[in-house]
């Protein structure tokens, strides 16, 4: 005979593991003004993937290290796992004006 008592399932409860079902799809986020590391994060939070990283040089020193712009663009409702595509901001070889 055992000691301790066996604990009986709760016929009630509901599951507390199992398989979560993807949403069948995700609107892109905005990623505009945010730095590189920021938009990875967003992207792969939202169950999207990184598409082609780009860069741009600003000549103007406005947006350095900054999304400048993406595609798809922001709101965009796609498909889980559908690559979003980012252009950083990148700091001239000249002086900044």
């Amino acid at each position: 005979l055992p000691i301790y008592p066996t604990p009986t399932p709760d016929p009630t409860a509901g599951p507390t593991t199992g398989p979560t079902t993807p949403p069948a799809t995700i609107q892109v986020p905005d990623l505009i003004g945010h730095t590189r590391a920021t938009a990875l994060t967003a992207i792969t939070s939202a169950g999207l993937t990184l598409g082609s990283d780009t860069t741009v040089i600003d000549h103007q020193c406005n947006a350095i290290d900054t999304i400048t712009s993406q595609s798809p663009p922001p709101g965009t409702t796609v498909t889980p796992g559908a690559r979003v595509s980012i252009v950083v901001a990148i700091r001239p070889d000249h002086p900044c004006p």
